[in-house]
């Protein structure tokens, strides 16, 4: 079964998205973090997966660990009391993310990154 990589899944589109891939047959890991609500992922079929986008360490631990086949990154904040918090979690996150995937050769089949606000 092709596996499914959603980060910000406890939020309004990263729920449905995670609705959608389970649909489609997909084995579904919603990317979370501690904190977050999952009040809205109460399907049995989805995997969680705490993540820390400040920790490359645990990010590489993680994705080597399950080798997704596909990978969208919708985690992000569409407002921040401090303009350093907004630039931390929509560019600074995204790029150890994706600096990982590098780093370590863990090519998903696809990557979507995405964003609220043209954030």
């Amino acid at each position: 079964m092709e596996k499914i990589l959603i980060t910000g899944a406890s939020g309004f589109v990263g729920s449905h998205l995670v609705e959608e891939a389970l649909g489609r047959g997909l084995e579904v890991f919603a990317g979370v973090r501690k904190s977050s609500s999952r009040k809205y992922l109460q399907n049995a079929r989805i995997r969680f997966l705490e993540m820390d986008f400040a920790d490359k360490k645990n990010l590489k631990e993680k994705l080597k660990k399950e080798k997704f086949d596909y990978i969208i990154h919708n985690a992000g904040v569409v407002s921040a009391s401090r303009p350093q918090h907004y630039y931390t979690v929509n560019y600074e996150y995204v790029k150890n993310l994706i600096d990982v995937l590098s780093a370590e050769d863990i090519t998903p089949r696809k990557f979507v990154q995405m964003s609220s606000l043209a954030s």
